[in-house]
């Protein structure tokens, strides 16, 4: 927690929303990372513009291309001391990311899944 973020990173959250957004994007097949992170952004924006707290508590992190997720980058491109129960669930290579294993949602509530498949 610091003062430009008042809240703390959750990863099951983080996880579960990647996952919801990889299955909305592509169902089965791989989806571009990028294109995840940003469409978790959106959805971050979204629960604050409506709720006032976002889905996983995470930062912003501005990279050349735009805002993304600090954590959930990080976690992606192993450099998190969580990456490899992340890989557990989620599998990425260069551009791609896919589900390897579910899961699940319970940690979110429906408004953020409904605002995660909203983004897509």
């Amino acid at each position: 927690m610091t003062p430009l973020n008042p809240y703390v990173f959750d990863f099951r959250k983080a996880l579960q929303a990647t996952a919801v957004l990889v299955r909305a994007d592509s169902g089965s097949a791989p989806s571009s990372y990028l294109r995840i992170l940003k469409l978790l952004y959106i959805a971050e924006r979204r629960c604050i513009e409506q709720r006032g707290v976002p889905i996983s508590g995470d930062r912003f992190f501005a990279l050349e291309k735009g805002p993304v997720n600090h954590h959930v980058m990080n976690l992606i491109r192993n450099r998190h001391d969580r990456s490899a129960e992340w890989f557990g669930f989620i599998e990425t290579d260069q551009t791609k990311i896919k589900i390897v294993r579910d899961p699940g949602n319970g940690a979110l509530s429906q408004f953020e899944i409904d605002s995660l498949q909203w983004a897509v």
